[in-house]
């Protein structure tokens, strides 16, 4: 689970033999960025840029320029399809977009992240899961209304953590996903529009927290030292793989709950327990039949949350 929300930059080698001294004089480097502006991504993508002209053949200006569409998939779409390979782009993006289910099932997708020359990337600084004071002991409740889950994408890694809770745990969960970024989903939250958000960034992390409404619930937490720790600034908030601990076991290859379950009618959706619960489809899939869509109320109408029940 360290992997989750890591951030990894991608470049074209250039297909022109170049002298590598020549290659940036009198250029400017872009990066695209596939977040919006403020969120975990763009942060880490705006910090390399600082320095990354200087340690470059001549020094060459960078600019960087956000592309924010289908949870970065526009931007990796254009960055195969449209920019030249003569090294002078760089894509700033996330694992959501080289997710092995984002790859072979999303139509969208025009890229083949296998041709892409991956550079290095910013590690995770182990991600929080925070909900509101509000809506904590509803989340472990399933009389009371759903916790609404704001995510950006459902392919987002780290918005696993929600489908784990709802599978393994029995969260009360209902997830909302199509915001433009993490700033937009901490807006939600803070308009009390959603409830819960996973983010690694401090930046959204301390506007939440220091509001007095919202406190952290689990973390991913970090690798160091040959071990999963969790971390330094949030020693009390436990692990997912504590929570988790005895609640898994491996049948014929496959986790599974201790209470079992049985396959759904579609690929498209998660594992249906055998008693009737809310549960979480892939948002990147139309639910199957014996799933209903849940139309949600709030301002943003592009967005949509997806029930199931078995």
């Amino acid at each position: 689970m360290t992997s989750l929300a890591l951030a990894g930059f991608l470049g074209l080698a250039s297909a022109q033999a170049q002298d590598e001294t020549s290659l940036f004089r009198g250029k400017t480097v872009r990066m695209i960025v596939g977040s919006t502006a403020g969120g975990v991504t763009d942060v880490g993508a705006r910090t390399v840029a600082r320095f990354l002209g200087k340690y470059l053949p001549q020094s060459p200006n960078i600019v960087v320029q956000n592309m924010p569409a289908a949870n970065g998939i526009a931007a990796a779409n254009h960055f195969s399809q449209q920019v030249a390979p003569d090294g002078l782009t760089f894509l700033a993006g996330s694992s959501s977009q080289v997710t092995p289910e984002v790859i072979r099932t999303n139509a969208a997708v025009r890229y083949d992240p296998a041709k892409f020359a991956f550079i290095g990337g910013v590690q995770n600084a182990g991600t929080l899961l925070i909900v509101a004071k509000s809506a904590k002991d509803r989340l472990l409740s399933r009389s009371g209304e759903p916790v609404v889950m704001a995510q950006v994408g459902g392919a987002r890694t780290a918005a696993l953590i929600a489908v784990l809770g709802a599978e393994y745990l029995g969260w009360n969960l209902r997830w909302v996903t199509g915001y433009q970024g993490t700033p937009q989903v901490v807006l939600a939250l803070m308009n009390g529009e959603a409830d819960m958000l996973d983010t690694a960034g401090m930046g959204a992390i301390d506007q939440l927290l220091n509001s007095g409404k919202f406190v952290p619930f689990l973390q991913t937490g970090v690798f160091a030292q040959g071990r999963l720790r969790r971390r330094d600034a949030f020693p009390d908030v436990p692990l997912l793989s504590e929570m988790l601990d005895g609640k898994l076991n491996t049948v014929g290859g496959r986790a599974r709950s201790t209470a079992g379950s049985r396959p759904c009618r579609s690929a498209s959706t998660m594992p249906c327990p055998r008693a009737r619960r809310r549960h979480i489809s892939r948002p990147i899939a139309m639910p199957s039949p014996g799933c209903r869509t849940i139309r949600n109320g709030g301002s943003r109408p592009w967005r949509r949350s997806i029930g199931i029940t078995s």
